[in-house]
């Protein structure tokens, strides 16, 4: 099979990058600079996708989503090796994908949730765009938690590493300086020796966040992820969801 996407052999980043010190982020000579993440509804440069189980369990909705969003954004789709590029390459053929506008990654990863270990794009000055490199699971979930490095390394983007876990799913933001989280942030930072103030700090100087809001999760739902309950639709408007109290009395009380 030719690949479309020409003969150059992708990277496959291997890099250990030291921790981030807290000391480099926090004191006098800790770095003033501060930088924006653009909302959701704010125009999107690309949209990325991680292929590992959602080729085999959700081949449709992987259709459904590089279908709808590769007519206006490119999409960029992490892969682990050359099997899984092919396995996407004949799916999307099979529903009669045009290539255009797609583009291919070659970055070990654990799992399809590249929304909450990818790299975050923030502006900075001129807008020019970095990635954040949050902690994540650095345990049991290792190549996903080095997905930001691999994805500065092949982009050529500048990459900060941060002595803070930020899910991506638990932090919506207005583009304008309001963010949304759960107070699962705050106690995930907590376990790993910040207190509060240190962690809301570093969201107000690296995603643009000069206030905070925190809020309870949904009861019962794992992620604790603010992503599951409401969105940013516009710079003042933000959609929540409504439950039913008959299927589930208790986040009907609480929202």
């Amino acid at each position: 099979m030719v690949n479309p996407y020409g003969d150059e052999q992708l990277l496959r980043p291997h890099v250990q990058i030291p921790a981030p010190k807290l000391e480099e982020f926090f004191g006098p000579a800790a770095a003033k600079q501060r930088y924006r993440l653009p909302a959701e509804f704010d125009p999107q440069q690309g949209l990325l996708l991680a292929c590992r189980e959602m080729l085999d369990t959700l081949p449709e909705l992987f259709v459904q989503i590089v279908r709808a969003a590769r007519p206006h954004v490119p999409v960029v789709m992490l892969v682990n090796d050359n099997e899984q590029w092919r396995h996407a390459i004949e799916l999307l053929d099979s529903h009669r994908i045009p290539h255009d506008n797609l583009h291919f990654v070659e970055i070990p990863h654990d799992t399809m949730w590249s929304r909450d270990y990818g790299p975050a794009i923030a502006l900075g000055e001129n807008r020019q765009p970095i990635a954040l490199n949050a902690q994540y699971d650095s345990l049991t979930r290792v190549d996903d938690d080095d997905v930001p490095i691999g994805f500065g390394l092949q982009t050529r983007l500048k990459v900060i590493s941060l002595p803070i876990r930020v899910d991506g799913g638990n932090l919506l933001t207005n583009g304008r300086g309001l963010a949304i989280t759960t107070q699962a942030t705050l106690d995930e930072n907590q376990a790993r020796g910040l207190e509060d103030d240190q962690t809301l700090d570093l969201l107000s100087r690296y995603y643009g966040a000069e206030q905070v809001v925190v809020l309870e999760p949904l009861f019962g739902e794992p992620t604790a992820h603010v992503d599951m309950f409401a969105t940013f639709v516009s710079s003042d408007k933000v959609v929540v969801g409504r439950y039913d109290p008959a299927r589930d009395f208790i986040n009907a009380a609480e929202f």
